[in-house]
């Protein structure tokens, strides 16, 4: 064996360490990610990481991409703290059988609503602008009269 080959196996051996280390850094790189941005699965997202570099990468791609990804619990309905600012108070009067005012129907239409109810809409600006006191103008002002 001659110089040559023995640098070759060197090199060789250089390259077969550099490419686990290279392999182990991107297995648990998921991992490492979820944790730094404190994800509620860091673990998971570590196995699959791990698991996706075990079966050849094809599934790595994944975990990095929840890695990054951050849910959020559902909430139905609103914030947490409007919930149980409904739930703390009463009702308001007994006749309404636990309905809160927001989710009362309006009593009823205002002037406004009920002279523009089978106006078009050129009319109903017309109204609209009559009701708050302001002279209409424009292309309205002349289907208005």
């Amino acid at each position: 064996m001659s110089g040559l080959d023995i640098f070759a196996w060197i090199v060789l051996g250089v390259l077969l360490i550099a490419a686990l280390v290279i392999w182990f850094v991107l297995a648990m790189l998921p991992g490492r990610i979820a944790r730094a941005r404190q994800h509620p699965q860091a673990d998971a997202v570590n196995v699959a990481g791990w698991l996706g570099a075990l079966f050849g990468g094809i599934f790595w791609p994944l975990a990095l991409v929840w890695a990054f990804y951050r849910s959020e619990p559902a909430q139905v309905g609103g914030t947490p703290e409007a919930d149980k600012a409904v739930v703390a108070e009463p009702p308001a009067d007994s006749t309404s059988a636990g309905m809160t005012a927001a989710a009362k129907p309006p009593a009823g239409k205002t002037a406004a609503e009920k002279s523009s109810a089978g106006k078009t809409s050129a009319g109903k600006t017309a109204a609209r602008k009559k009701a708050a006191g302001k002279p209409p103008t424009g292309k309205t002002a002349e289907a208005d009269q």
